[in-house]
């Protein structure tokens, strides 16, 4: 698994803007880190395009909301 710190972004609002825009499906931290933190699962079947894939999603909504 890895974290990822959403910066001044809402962790919450990315996985869910991630899962409706993109079918991508991450969760958000638990406790004082769910509105800051996003975990990302690596089991099952990945390769370098989900990878890609995730990353250039992970750029479009930090574009969107700046």
């Amino acid at each position: 698994m890895t974290a990822l710190i959403c910066g001044d972004k809402d962790a919450c609002e990315v996985t869910e803007q991630l899962q409706i825009r993109y079918r991508i499906i991450v969760a958000p931290s638990g406790g004082a880190l769910k509105s800051k933190l996003i975990r990302i699962a690596h089991m099952g079947a990945q390769d370098p395009a989900d990878v890609e894939l995730l990353i250039a999603a992970l750029t479009e909504i930090d574009a969107a909301s700046n």
